[in-house]
């Protein structure tokens, strides 16, 4: 600074050059007022920041917690049952995981693939910061029906800003995954799985966000929006077979009596007794 003052240095020589020692003086009182205005929002990031770090940090040890305590839970919950409504709930539960987890690894690997093919696509087209739009990518298309256009919009438009061409083949490349993933890589990759209705899917994603929005800002939207999709399977599927345990039968249909464990009920031999 002193060097700088006095004249020494290239930067002393820039300043005087340029006359900016002078510019400051005259516009002192303005660069205060600018300073004094941009400390508010930079207080704002900084606390919005800190505020991230602890939703993280609660959310692991939530997480932690639940692994730890979840199955001695599981088990007080099923010892305050009948050992037939434990065996129910134990079957329900297995299906609600089955459901759950095969839809969420599902979402989470084609996530995974427009990733890698966005990232080839920046890449060959020399567009900036691949790896960062790849990830935003993978991760906002982890939302199912919005996650592709929130996810590509943004990205489209930044390769647009690089340049026209880059653009306009992005914007290919993404309508054209898109089509694959919803023809032949989401029948493929949950074909195995039980498939959430799309719109119940829809339905728990706008409630979610509604919901996290409202008590955690957008980041809360986000991650309301991520769990009301397991949420949203686990209701179809508890529902589904509360329905079918509890219908009354036809008229003229006997009851079928309940299946040894292990074992096929009356009503699933019977359906499958004219399969050759």
């Amino acid at each position: 600074m002193q060097n700088a003052e006095h004249g020494k240095g290239w930067l002393g020589k820039l300043v005087q050059h340029y006359h900016v020692q002078q510019w400051v003086q005259k516009n002192e009182a303005k660069l205060v007022s600018f300073g004094q205005d941009i400390s508010a929002p930079a207080l704002a990031v900084g606390k919005g920041a800190l505020s991230l770090l602890i939703e993280l940090l609660t959310i692991f040890i939530l997480v932690l917690l639940l692994l730890l305590e979840g199955p001695r839970l599981r088990r007080g919950i099923l010892s305050l049952l009948s050992p037939r409504q434990a065996e129910e709930a134990q079957a329900i539960a297995s299906e609600v995981n089955r459901s759950v987890i095969g839809y969420m690894l599902g979402n989470f690997l084609t996530s995974i693939i427009c990733g890698i093919v966005v990232f080839v696509d920046l890449t060959a087209l020399g567009v900036p910061f691949p790896l960062l739009w790849a990830l935003w990518v993978a991760l906002v298309d982890f939302l199912p029906m919005i996650g592709g256009a929130l996810a590509g919009i943004p990205t489209v438009l930044f390769a647009a800003g690089h340049s026209l061409t880059a653009g306009i083949i992005t914007l290919i490349v993404f309508l054209t995954y898109t089509q694959i993933e919803n023809h032949a890589l989401n029948p493929v990759v949950m074909s195995r799985t039980v498939r959430v209705n799309p719109l119940l899917v829809l339905v728990s994603i706008l409630v979610g966000a509604s919901i996290g929005s409202w008590i955690g800002g957008i980041f809360g939207a986000f991650v309301a929006a991520l769990l009301a999709i397991p949420a949203a399977g686990a209701i179809q599927v508890m529902i589904r077979e509360v329905w079918q345990t509890t219908a009354p039968h036809r008229p003229g249909e006997a009851a079928s009596p309940p299946a040894e464990p292990g074992q096929p009920s009356a009503d699933a031999a019977a359906s499958t007794a004219d399969i050759p």
